[in-house]
């Protein structure tokens, strides 16, 4: 038994990890001329999680070091041919314990992807500079606590992650990148960004995320091919006006800060997604909303808003709004209007205006209940945008109104007309739409109206408050599926 043992041991230690003679326990740091080889031929070499602690020398070696069988012509050996070889374009060296990169990187000039994420590198080499080749370099996950100058040298450099590293300063020479298009420095300890950033005039997606930023350069308002930008937990306290300059800009995410406002940006026309949640905002303007139209999602949860602006149907697009633990306690009617609208978030708002089984229902019952609460001057605007196909019902000047509410929203709102009867020509209009909340509240009824019990079968929510009720018919026994009653 133990003798079999030792052959299962012997077998590990022989297998390895492919290309090396050891096993991982002990890894070795001399590479397999077999994957040599293979890099020679395809250009990518791959020595990720190999746990190397040095890069071994044959890495900057590779296309120097040719194989004497590779040079010998001969019809027998077509094989790996010196003129078949092809430069080294990517080298992965992802995953390892390497401290230090070798000044032999200077030797791959043709590189245009250096991955050496997840080591344990402090600084970089000054060989980095001579890649002028370079387009993409990833060295997140590392200890390092600065760029070396010789960054500034990478002319073609598009991509650079540098995130989960100790950085405290951004040098200007990082902002000599000009065809930088994608910048990853989050989870540092950055203070501040460089004033020059301005300069990167490519840059698309910029992530300063999980630093310990206070403020943000004016400069940075410059960068008029930003798409993306993500301060979300850091300490800012305000962002500058000039960051209402940036005109194609689609995410902006400033969540976990320590923002009192809520930036205006007045052209931004792209903008889409705006997440502002865990900050110390207290109140939305007309300002701030008025340039968002193409808005489809405002997170601004956990602030200190007391109220939303009936400005909030400016964001003709948006489609969700979370308002989670805010001071809240109503919503403006005109949030009934608000088509595009699918998701309104109101957990941990002290909603007194608003019972609390409405809100349970969903966003769609509550627009319905709040547009049932508006007032024929209020609608006005809002007929405007409706089609004026629809069959109108009888009134005065809100005829489109009232006939979108019944098609669309399924909802009768007869209210504030001050009459003591309701017309049979209204009620056979709402039993053809199939309507199924009624208000006819501000009127003059003094009994539950005789002809609505013809709307009974489908009604699940009836408003007859503010009247002049002496009494409620037995009829009402007919609203089988009502939900809500309200006198």
């Amino acid at each position: 038994m133990a003798h079999s043992e030792r052959g299962r041991g012997a077998a590990r230690v022989r297998g390895g990890q492919p290309g090396f003679g050891q096993s991982s326990e002990h890894p070795s740091n001399t590479v397999h001329p077999s994957i040599l080889k293979q890099a020679r031929r395809t250009g990518i070499l791959n020595l990720s999680q190999r746990g190397l602690s040095v890069v071994p020398e044959t890495v900057w070696t590779v296309q120097e070091d040719v194989p004497e069988d590779s040079k010998c012509v001969s019809m027998d050996n077509t094989d790996d041919k010196w003129w078949d070889t092809l430069p080294l374009t990517k080298l992965i060296l992802a995953s390892n314990r390497l401290s230090s990169l070798g000044e032999g990187l200077r030797n791959l000039a043709a590189l245009t992807v250096l991955d050496i994420h997840d080591n344990q590198l402090t600084t970089l080499p000054k060989a980095l500079g001579t890649l002028e080749n370079l387009q993409k370099l990833d060295v997140s996950h590392n200890q390092l606590q600065e760029f070396p100058d010789c960054i500034g040298r990478l002319t073609s450099l598009q991509t650079l992650n540098a995130d989960h590293n100790q950085l405290v300063i951004i040098s200007e020479e990082v902002c000599s990148l000009r065809q930088l298009e994608h910048l990853n420095l989050s989870n540092n300890q950055i203070e501040m960004l460089p004033m020059y950033i301005c300069l990167l005039s490519q840059l698309k997606h910029l992530n300063v995320s999980n630093n310990k930023l206070t403020h943000l350069p004016p400069d940075i308002g410059a960068l008029t091919s930003l798409r993306a930008f993500d301060a979300t937990h850091n300490q800012l306290v305000n962002i500058p006006d000039e960051f209402g300059n940036l005109s194609r800009l689609e995410q902006l995410h400033l969540r976990h800060n320590q923002l009192h406002y809520l930036p205006v940006l007045p052209n931004c026309p792209n903008l889409k997604e705006i997440l502002v949640g865990n900050n110390n905002i207290r109140g939305l303007t007309a300002e701030h909303l008025e340039h968002l139209g193409s808005l489809t999602c405002l997170d601004i949860r956990d602030n200190k808003l007391e109220k939303l602006p009936e400005e909030i149907v400016l964001l003709r697009k948006l489609e969700r709004l979370d308002l989670t633990n805010n001071d809240i306690s109503t919503l403006p009617y005109v949030m009934g209007t608000m088509k595009n609208l699918k998701t309104v978030v109101l957990d941990g708002n002290p909603m007194r205006s608003i019972r609390r089984d409405i809100v349970m229902r969903g966003t769609n019952e509550l627009k319905k209940y709040l547009a049932s609460r508006l007032s024929d001057e209020e609608l006005k605007p809002v007929a405007e945008e409706v089609s004026h196909s629809h069959a109108g019902l009888p009134g005065q000047g809100d005829q489109v109104i009232r006939a979108h509410d019944l098609h669309q929203m399924k909802s009768l709102d007869y209210s504030n007309k001050k009459v003591p009867t309701l017309p049979d020509d209204v009620v056979e209009a709402a039993l053809e739409a199939g309507v199924k909340t009624v208000n006819l509240s501000k009127n003059l009824f003094t009994d539950l109206p005789h002809n609505l019990s013809v709307l009974a079968p489908k009604v699940t929510e009836l408003n007859l408050g503010q009247n002049r009720l002496s009494q409620l018919s037995k009829a009402i026994s007919q609203f089988s599926r009502l939900q809500m009653l309200d006198l």
